[in-house]
């Protein structure tokens, strides 16, 4: 979802400059299908929406909201919203609790001076001047004075997520408008004082930094590499959560020994006499275990997971019986406090993995003590701590 928040957001933010510079209101209605998509995909499109409308309020483009356009793009928005708000409804706002536990269990403190390094750090650090550029470009030139709702709408996003402690990635999406008000301040400033040559200069500047960076965000080292060359380039990962981190960045960590866990669990469910096999769950203690089976999975014949984290909990116990559990990921005291029999049937290393990940425990359970239709709510974690059946 992250991967097309920026192309949303922009998407977004573009039609609003298209109605204000083109005189353009029918272009509401794309604006809101677009805003429409952007908060199925994520609810963070909200953020860019606000931010918007705010700047718009803040400056003379006000004017474009002075139009039955509006309202009918923001019924597309919301007819396009409605299918997904009647689920959270439903299911009694699940988003809604998932923030308050991530908030709670999940989420760690995080200084202003941290939150702007992460920010430098994020979008790599020879871009500053371009994205600072154009946050001035866009708020105090006079040549920007005609889009300085856009100024107005990346702060807006800026001061939020620096008030709320977001999660440094959240802001990604909105930096396309401060490059795009960067680009044209240096191409302007480069113009007036005859320095054309800055401009070469700038691009191959931003290349050789994004060679360098490239290591910290693409797989193109030897994993074991990885924290040797982060430690000489000086990057510590800003990370507002209390999961701890190894010297692998999580954003390589969690993309690592999955396939081994689930050809683990196909040999421990083939182990089983096949009556065993017939009515054996497979039970994920997160959505990356669960989901790792499902993706990998059919290639081992296995069934589909199941699993109480997050929407996994709403899709049900499935095969989930009394009588055999494969459970993934699980401490083994946890279980003996619910199953008459418990056995530790493999223990997958994964030493470059996160901490909590870097031994994963496969247990084979017999004799589940309670109804299944009992014991399945205690599955249920929305971002918290641990499961109730875990305390």
């Amino acid at each position: 979802m992250n991967a097309f928040e920026p192309l949303l957001w922009t998407a977004c933010a573009y039609g609003v400059l298209q109605i204000a510079s083109r005189d353009a209101p029918r272009l509401w209605l794309l604006v809101g299908a677009v805003a429409g998509v952007g908060v199925l995909n994520k609810h963070t499109m909200l953020f860019i929406a606000a931010a918007l409308g705010v700047g718009v309020l803040l400056t003379p483009e006000r004017r474009i909201l002075r139009t039955p356009w509006l309202w009918a793009g923001g019924c597309v928005a919301f007819v396009i919203i409605l299918p997904h708000l009647l689920w959270q409804m439903h299911w009694h706002w699940p988003t809604i609790e998932l923030q308050l536990n991530a908030k709670r269990y999940q989420h760690q403190p995080v200084s202003p001076l941290e939150f702007v390094a992460g920010q430098i750090q994020l979008m790599h650090p020879f871009t500053l001047p371009i994205w600072l550029a154009g946050a001035y470009f866009f708020l105090r030139a006079a040549a920007g004075k005609p889009f300085r709702f856009l100024g107005w709408a990346f702060a807006v996003v800026w001061v939020v997520g620096m008030v709320s402690q977001a999660k440094t990635y959240y802001l990604a999406p909105v930096y396309p408008i401060a490059f795009a008000g960067g680009g044209v301040a240096v191409e302007r400033w480069t113009r007036a004082r005859g320095r054309m040559w800055l401009q070469p200069a700038t691009l191959a500047l931003l290349i050789v930094g994004g060679v360098i960076t490239a290591p910290y965000v693409l797989p193109v080292l030897p994993i074991e590499m990885v924290p040797r060359y982060l430690r000489l380039l000086g990057i510590k990962e800003v990370r507002p959560e209390r999961r701890a981190e190894g010297e692998v960045p999580q954003l390589f960590a969690d993309m690592l020994g999955w396939e081994t866990v689930v050809s683990t669990v196909a040999r421990v469910y083939h182990s089983l006499p096949k009556a065993e096999q017939a009515r054996c769950a497979i039970w994920g203690s997160n959505y990356g275990n669960a989901g790792a089976v499902d993706f990998f999975g059919k290639a081992y014949h296995l069934p589909a997971a199941v699993s109480g984290h997050q929407n996994y909990y709403l899709w049900g116990p499935g095969r989930f019986s009394r009588d055999v559990v494969i459970a993934v990921g699980i401490p083994g005291d946890r279980l003996r406090r619910w199953f008459d029999a418990v056995e530790l049937a493999a223990s997958v290393p994964c030493p470059h993995c996160m901490p909590d990940r870097e031994h994963t425990p496969i247990h084979v359970c017999r004799g589940l003590k309670i109804p299944v239709d009992v014991f399945w709510p205690k599955t249920k974690c929305w971002t918290c701590d641990v499961p109730e059946f875990a305390r």
